[in-house]
């Protein structure tokens, strides 16, 4: 009872607070040893930023014995079927949320892993005059973020391709503070 009526709007609240923009968290659909299914889920606009995603399911596993042997509940997170917009900033970032910490009490909270599978993404870039251009849509059969929280950077590889023709593969990774994990 407690899964299904107190997890969904729980891990809204976190998500929420960790991302700064509102979360809506679908509809428990499975629970299983190591993880949990939400159903259709979605990372709203704010007034700052009009990047947005919507998925059609959401997949959180986790790790038990780091969780019972290190007070780590450390989370890989796997959006299926996810449509994603993001808009450049004015100041050429992609990305304009800035991320917070996740609670450490009563144990700490670790996001490893973001994947993405089968998702729709349109790219709304800038020209130098601040202009915003045709956007770009693309399909990404599979990508992947790897948060390294030691060396405090992320690593991510994306596949996929083009509306308009063609494939891409991309991989790169992005440095971040302790504080404030900045992904622009």
């Amino acid at each position: 009872l407690f899964l299904e009526r107190e997890l969904p709007p729980l891990v809204e609240h976190q998500l929420s607070d960790f991302l700064n923009r509102p979360v809506k968290v679908g509809k428990l659909e499975r629970i299983s040893f190591n993880g949990v299914r939400f159903g259709a889920s979605q990372i709203l606009a704010t007034p700052k930023d009009p990047a947005n995603a919507s998925a059609a399911a959401t997949e959180v596993s986790f790790d038990w014995l780091s969780l019972l042997f290190y007070r780590k509940l450390k989370l890989d997170v796997t959006l299926s079927g996810a449509d994603v917009y993001l808009q450049q900033g004015k100041k050429q970032r992609w990305l304009l949320v800035e991320l917070s910490e996740l609670p450490s009490d009563p144990f700490e909270v670790q996001l490893n892993t973001v994947k993405l599978q089968n998702a729709s993404v349109i790219l709304h870039g800038r020209h130098s005059n601040h202009q915003l251009k045709q956007p770009v849509k693309t399909f990404i059969a599979s990508g992947k973020l790897r948060i390294d929280h030691q060396q405090q950077r992320g690593e991510f590889q994306l596949q996929g391709n083009l509306e308009s023709g063609g494939k891409f593969q991309i991989s790169g990774v992005n440095h971040f503070n302790a504080t404030r994990t900045g992904l622009a």
